[in-house]
């Protein structure tokens, strides 16, 4: 079998071979643990990490940067080589099964630490969004603005809004509009759209717990066309903040993940909070 003659080619120039192994090992590791990373600003890719544990021992563990487990692999087929060329413990074929295992293993640990590394990168990289997009509304909270927000906001923004109601103690205005296109959504045939409207839900009445939740009466279009707006569910969420601030709310503007929602708002004099 390959295997065995590989093994039997490396016991006979076993120094010379572990030389040139520790070299290449020793600088492939420490290239993907350290440096392609910052190279190449991709996240690990399972099929790449499998890639890599097959040109050499741990690369994939490297470049998933996990370095411990990157040595342990390199590690192995060395000391199974050094216990077949002295005789120790095993058979010969055992050795073999060994090596064999060693080698699947080392594959399939790299694509599953490649994926689960991929998420966690997602993960870290939603994190810095979510603070970035914290401060600029904190910049506004401090020129005492309040907000009115989108129904996009409440569906693509949970982590978000979870951050700034228990850190910033932000204060949710919500025209009864936004709460309706929930209500629909929640009934999606999208199970993933279900499950974000089934969130908002659960984040709105932690809101209403907390007292920092109030709800607003959606205007009957008639009532919203002196601001130049009809009937559509965006114009009908608009023309609810913009009654409130003609009822005194100066200080609310409108909170929007949406381009089109936004250039609508600024068109009939909404102020809007720029994220």
């Amino acid at each position: 079998m390959g295997i065995s003659y590989l093994l039997k080619d490396y016991t006979e120039q076993f120094g010379l071979w572990i030389t040139y192994y520790a070299l290449l090992h020793t600088v492939g590791i420490l290239y993907f643990w350290k440096i392609h990373h910052k190279i190449f600003k991709s996240r690990p890719i399972g099929l790449r990490a499998v890639i890599l544990s097959l040109i050499g021992f741990g690369f994939g563990q490297a470049y998933n940067r996990q370095v411990v487990k990157a040595v342990i692999f390199s590690a192995l087929i060395p000391i199974a080589i050094f216990i077949q060329r002295n005789g120790l413990f095993f058979e010969e074929d055992t050795i073999r099964n060994i090596t064999v295992v060693a080698i699947l293993l080392c594959l399939i640990d790299a694509g599953i630490s490649a994926i689960s590394g991929k998420r966690r990168a997602e993960r870290q990289y939603r994190n810095k969004e979510v603070m970035k997009k914290a401060q600029l509304v904190k910049k506004y909270s401090q020129g005492d603005h309040q907000f009115g927000v989108d129904t996009n906001i409440l569906m693509h923004e949970p982590d978000l809004l979870v951050y700034l109601m228990e850190k910033e103690n932000f204060k949710l205005n919500m025209s009864m509009m936004v709460f309706n296109e929930l209500d629909g959504l929640k009934k999606n045939d999208n199970p993933i759209t279900r499950k974000k409207a089934q969130l908002a839900f659960d984040i709105i009445e932690e809101f209403q717990q907390r007292g920092q939740l109030k709800i607003l009466k959606t205007p009957k279009t008639d009532d919203i066309r002196k601001y130049g707006l009809g009937g559509s569910p965006d114009e009908k969420i608009i023309g609810t903040y913009l009654r409130e601030r003609d009822n005194g709310m100066l200080n609310l503007v409108f909170l929007s993940n949406d381009k089109g929602a936004r250039i609508i708002a600024r068109n009939v004099g909404m102020p809007v909070a720029e994220l």
